[in-house]
């Protein structure tokens, strides 16, 4: 196959997704913002629950790397840049306890399986790209994570097994988005 060949296959794969997949051009970043919020909301809950533990930084604290990460982003003056004292209020989370951060977080799961599961079933006559293995792999990371949320919120409310919970983070799924795993000390694996 020659090179001018493959590039216009290239095009006509896109062209057709194009017109196929409407979806797929607005969607992608906004589900891929709800599956990072999803997982940031998973972590603050498990972390507020006990059943992770947050990682401790022997040589810095969490406003030291905030101002090294966005140090090049403070000259910009519009919008003003946020401080690091507002960034901690505005991403404070005292006031939800765990079992509603899960809620949340699963939840937001949730809200993404089904713009997926559509964009997915549109893409069916468009030929197989890697965004639409991309996609199916988000739509397998969101229904995980979703399940691994409501067992633990299940097995939360069970009285003995608060302490048998163990959480693992895979990525052997997905290289950006992670599957939560359950496990019970005592028996095994639960998702």
């Amino acid at each position: 196959i020659f090179w001018w060949q493959r590039h216009w296959c290239v095009v006509i794969e896109s062209f057709t997704l194009y017109f196929h997949a409407p979806e797929l051009r607005f969607e992608g970043n906004a589900l891929q913002r709800h599956m990072n919020r999803g997982l940031l909301w998973s972590l603050v809950a498990l972390q507020k629950l006990g059943l992770i533990q947050k990682h401790v930084t022997p040589f810095n604290e969490e406003g030291e790397r905030y101002h090294q990460r966005f140090y090049r982003v403070f000259p910009i003056s519009v919008p003003p840049s946020l401080e690091y004292e507002m960034f901690q209020k505005s991403t404070d989370v005292s006031k939800f306890t765990g079992e509603a951060l899960i809620e949340m977080a699963a939840n937001t799961f949730a809200t993404c399986i089904q713009p997926l599961a559509q964009i997915l079933t549109i893409g069916r006559s468009a030929p197989i790209t890697s965004s639409m293995n991309e996609l199916k792999l988000m739509q397998r990371v969101a229904m995980s994570n979703k399940i691994a949320l409501q067992v633990v919120l299940s097995e939360r409310s069970k009285v003995n097994s608060k302490e048998d919970l163990k959480v693992k983070i895979d990525f052997s799924t997905h290289k950006t988005f992670y599957v939560l795993q359950i496990t019970r000390q005592s028996q095994g694996q639960l998702s």
